[in-house]
């Protein structure tokens, strides 16, 4: 299922999502602080919207891509290379997963996130991810990729995005971008 949606809601989504990224992480205030944000967020007007997006060429990426919100699968997104400046992280969801189950990271914060409100937020708040140009059912997650790796800790392969189409001289350039991901058979 795959629906049409405005810029505005995307903006919306990172907003929330931002103001929420520092917790708390106990689900009762969570919940409640999530409506609260959700309400200051969608009564902003544009202008004062935009200043909520702090990273001048993501606001680009959102303002001028296309967007639609659908469901991903988890194992073909990719997070930030070092997201949350942990030096290891690079590659697929799953591949973060798997490095957080070791022992030296069972202290991280998104197995923090994934105890308390990812059940949350995997029904409320959708990732935003860019489409690969290569290859259109593989993304790159612009927004969300803490609660993406924390989705797939507690046991969702799937997770609902905004789907951004953006301009070619605004989409990612990682140093890893000619990544080998797994081909379907045909």
């Amino acid at each position: 299922m795959e629906t049409a949606c405005t810029v505005r809601q995307v903006k919306e989504a990172y907003a929330i999502a931002l103001a929420m990224s520092a917790g708390p992480f106990d689900e009762s205030s969570y919940v409640s602080r999530l409506a609260a944000e959700r309400a200051r967020v969608v009564s902003l007007p544009d202008s004062r919207l935009d200043l909520e997006v702090t990273d001048d060429l993501r606001l680009r990426r959102i303002s001028e891509g296309t967007w639609t919100l659908r469901p991903v699968e988890l194992s073909n997104c990719a997070v930030w290379p070092e997201m949350g400046n942990r030096k290891w992280a690079m590659g697929l969801v799953p591949t973060m997963a798997t490095q957080l189950q070791k022992p030296d990271h069972r202290d991280d914060i998104i197995w923090t996130i994934a105890r308390t409100t990812a059940r949350i937020t995997h029904s409320v708040l959708p990732l935003i991810v860019i489409r690969r140009k290569s290859s259109p059912e593989h993304f790159r997650i612009d927004d969300g990729c803490h609660r993406a790796v924390a989705y797939w800790l507690v046991g969702y392969r799937e997770a609902m995005a905004y789907v951004g189409t953006v301009p070619e001289q605004l989409n990612h350039k990682w140093p890893w971008q000619e990544t080998r991901l797994p081909r379907r058979a045909p």
